[in-house]
């Protein structure tokens, strides 16, 4: 018995030392990974209307594989400079809501499109664009902010970054992976009725606290990351949305989408404020390598439509008489012309190029239709 511990012991060793190699070497490989408290849910907080939002004054550096940038978020728990609740006058403001795409934390504050979009903007007159992302948000939580919040910023332009989980989003009040619960817009008799609010605070337990150990260990995230950005047996829920034949929960979903963006043009307009929505493609509308790999999961590449969410987002827009930009085909233009690839390969999400060409191109639609008034 005596020489079965012994073993055991010298097995367990043996393990602790290779555990112990491989941390030291990934912490001398990437020597910039972020100990926990800088990793990315230090800038949360939970919210009893709108499920979480980003902590005011938070800061602190993100680093990925992909990326390294500080992140600061100000006073109101915005991702922008301070900015006053009361309009200089001259002054033209939009609102930029919408989510991770909005708030791109992969890149630094000043070559996020909504601040390269103000840049251009201020070329003919002052102006300002507030980035109200916050990512992880729906069309629902994004509706909350601008009544509770986005209209004491007096702002000419509501601009709504649409991306295509905003659907799913909108029919959950819980999605998978995600810390937070969030409230759900239903629809009863055709209006709208607010549901699960407060959201269910997520609950404290052992396993947070083992987590938050864990994440000072360069081998488990590394280990954890590989295992997050492998190529998933099936496909993302959201990616339903692209189905040709949509099913009574996913019809339900695009009525509630589209009684939310209403419900959002006729708060805008009540505040003498116009609602502009803008359409930011995923990498897989854009790629046609990204595309195959979800034709590949489905077995039925004729049953999925990449456009598809576009199409019905440009109608639903049309119906309402709200303007409408479809950023996908100029992304894939400027992919063909071989241009610099706009996105992180692994992340996803608009590299430094990508919100450099978002810029441009909404700032080309917002002076040619006459959104944006200059001098």
């Amino acid at each position: 018995m005596r020489e079965i511990a012994v073993r055991l012991a010298l097995v367990l060793f043996g393990v602790l030392v290779a555990l112990a190699t491989l941390e030291g070497g990934l912490r001398s490989q990437y020597h910039l990974l972020p100990p926990a408290i800088e990793k990315e849910h230090h800038f949360w907080q939970y919210d009893p209307l709108l499920g979480w939002s980003k902590i005011p004054g938070a800061e602190g550096p993100l680093v990925a594989y992909e990326y390294h940038t500080h992140v600061t978020i100000n006073s109101q728990g915005l991702r922008d400079d301070e900015v006053p609740y009361q309009k200089p006058p001259e002054e033209y403001r939009i609102l930029a809501l919408g989510d991770s795409f909005t708030v791109e934390l992969e890149v630094e504050k000043e070559q996020v499109w909504t601040e390269v979009l103000e840049e251009l903007l201020n070329t003919e007159r002052a102006a300002q664009v507030i980035n109200a992302g916050t990512r992880g948000y729906g069309s629902d939580q994004e509706y909350l902010f601008l009544r509770e919040e986005g209209l004491k910023y007096s702002p000419d332009l509501v601009l709504v970054a649409f991306f295509v989980n905003d659907v799913l989003s909108n029919r959950l009040n819980h999605q998978e992976g995600r810390k937070y619960a969030k409230p759900r817009f239903v629809l009863q008799n055709g209006q709208l009725c607010l549901t699960n609010v407060p959201p269910p605070q997520p609950p404290a337990n052992l396993l947070k606290s083992l987590s938050k150990l864990l994440e000072r260990s360069y081998l488990y995230r590394f280990a954890r990351e590989v295992l997050e950005t492998s190529s998933p047996e099936e496909l993302p829920a959201y990616c339903q949305v692209y189905q040709t034949n949509y099913t009574p929960e996913w019809e339900e979903a695009w009525k509630v989408t589209e009684a939310i963006l209403v419900e959002m043009q006729r708060l805008a307009e009540s505040a003498d404020a116009k609602l502009f929505v803008c359409y930011l493609p995923e990498q897989n509308q854009v790629s046609d390598s990204k595309w195959n790999q979800i034709a590949l999961h489905s077995g039925a590449a004729s049953s999925y439509d990449r456009e598809r969410p576009n199409h019905l987002l440009g109608e639903l827009c049309a119906r309402h008489d709200i303007p409408y930009l479809d950023l996908t085909p100029a992304f894939c233009r400027h992919i063909a012309a071989g241009g610099p690839y706009p996105y992180f390969p692994v992340n996803a999400h608009l590299n430094v190029e990508g919100n450099r060409l978002a810029a441009q191109l909404i700032y080309d639609y917002l002076v040619e239709q006459g959104l944006f008034p200059g001098n």
